[in-house]
């Protein structure tokens, strides 16, 4: 099909596909931003290899790669691009970030210089923030431009915090396998339990929202620990979804970190529960880094007092992040069109 619609056909290696809202916001903007393209996701290297033989993948197939955001440059994505990158495909990383995708995937060392070479064979390496920067430079990489998130893409023009409502958004999310990460979803739970313990004393209410299917469990445990919610989950499949969303509260603790980005990019005062370096690398390309919260190092009672801490902040305190998004906004849909330039037809 992609062969017989006469467009370039583009291979992308992305989180998509797992109705992660995050993974599918940034594969929609890719395909939004390169308009005249088929997109392909890359996911099994075997079946790629074997395609590439009858001239359905590899450089029969693809007019060029694209590392579509997320965090991608790390061991467990490494194998899907050797299907898929060749001197003959062209490259380009679109704010991509490096070190672990998320739970269950521990952050790689600076001795991992696995993604050295391949990239050097890209036209453009750009990233999400200046922690990934640092850690393609640390490993010998040249010229690396940071964009921030993919997902900036979507910033509203104008912030959606509605701070008369005393409503509190929440998000949490976990990895129930991984002992380590367990022990972090625990010390967030105790310490939301805590906050919303005491904001409910003072009038807030709060809204539940995932970003993923696993998402809900963690909420109704958080739920069945304060007593339960007076609003039910909400599911966040689309970025309409989450802007009406955003304009129901004044205020959002997060775990996901796509669940901060929309916050942050939407003039929302929000707490980020940090979990992996990612959520600080995004930060910081925002001017938030002081609005994380490092679940390894911080103690409940921090994650409580945070909480407590967010909900006085005033809307003109979320500018500053939401202007800077639209700075962002405007980059990487240029970057998009730069690309979709480049693509041969």
């Amino acid at each position: 099909m992609a062969r017989r619609s006469g467009m370039p056909v583009i291979a992308v290696l992305s989180g998509a596909g797992d109705d992660n809202f995050g993974d599918e916001v940034m594969f929609r903007v890719l395909e939004t931003g390169l308009g005249r393209c088929r997109l392909v996701r890359v996911v099994h290297p075997a079946t790629e290899l074997r395609l590439s033989r009858i001239g359905l993948s590899g450089r029969r197939l693809f007019s060029g790669l694209i590392l579509g955001g997320g965090t991608l440059i790390n061991p467990f994505f490494f194998a899907r691009i050797g299907a898929v990158l060749d001197p003959t495909v062209p490259a380009w990383s679109v704010g991509t970030g490096v070190g672990s995708a998320g739970f269950g995937m521990a952050e790689p060392g600076v001795e991992d210089t696995s993604w050295s070479e391949p990239l050097t064979r890209f036209r453009r390496v750009t990233v999400r923030g200046p922690f990934s920067a640092q850690w393609l430079s640390a490993a010998g990489h040249g010229a690396v431009e940071i964009v921030g998130d993919l997902a900036f893409a979507a910033t509203p023009d104008h912030p959606l915090a509605e701070p008369s409502t005393r409503r509190l958004l929440v998000n949490v999310a976990g990895q129930k396998d991984d002992p380590a990460d367990r022990a972090l979803v625990a010390k967030a739970l105790g310490g939301l339990t805590d906050a919303l313990g005491a904001l409910a004393v003072r009038g807030w209410t709060f809204r539940p929202i995932a970003l993923h299917r696993t998402d809900t469990r963690w909420l109704e445990e958080l739920g069945a620990r304060i007593g339960g919610w007076a609003e039910p989950i909400t599911q966040i499949r689309s970025t309409v979804d989450a802007q009406a969303v955003l304009q129901t509260g004044s205020a959002l603790v997060a775990i996901r970190l796509h669940a901060a980005a929309f916050g942050w990019m939407s003039g929302v005062p929000t707490l980020a529960l940090g979990y992996r370096a990612k959520t600080l690398d995004l930060a910081e390309h925002l001017g938030v880094g002081a609005q994380v919260l490092d679940l390894a190092t911080e103690s409940r009672a921090a994650v409580a007092a945070a909480t407590v801490r967010l909900v006085d902040q005033s809307r003109a305190s979320a500018k500053p992040a939401h202007d800077r998004a639209l700075a962002a906004r405007e980059r990487i849909r240029a970057l998009l069109v730069e690309i979709d330039s480049e693509i041969p037809a």
